[in-house]
């Protein structure tokens, strides 16, 4: 990239907060200047493009490499009234 507003602007997950950030940075991309909070921002995109081209109502997935290791993020829509069962329940 050239020389953008968009270089001093980076998305990571912090364990202190359990949340995911956008936070702009000086040179040192280590030390946030300003950050907001944006975890419904991230999981909003993720299921809209993992969901894109499928019919409403199927299951879909999404291979997300880091590094060496993958991981398949599937998206399945819940019916009515039906509890989710997972560890944010």
């Amino acid at each position: 990239m050239g020389n953008g507003i968009l270089e001093n602007v980076s998305v990571a997950y912090s364990s202190d907060t359990d949340g995911i950030h956008i936070y702009t940075h000086g040179e040192d991309s280590s030390i946030a200047i300003d950050h907001k909070p944006i975890d419904g921002e991230v999981w909003n995109a993720i299921i809209q493009k993992t969901l894109h081209g499928v019919q409403y109502g199927e299951s879909a997935y999404h291979i997300v490499s880091f590094g060496e290791k993958r991981f398949r993020v599937e998206v399945t829509p819940l019916e009515d009234g039906e509890s989710e069962g997972g560890e944010n329940d």
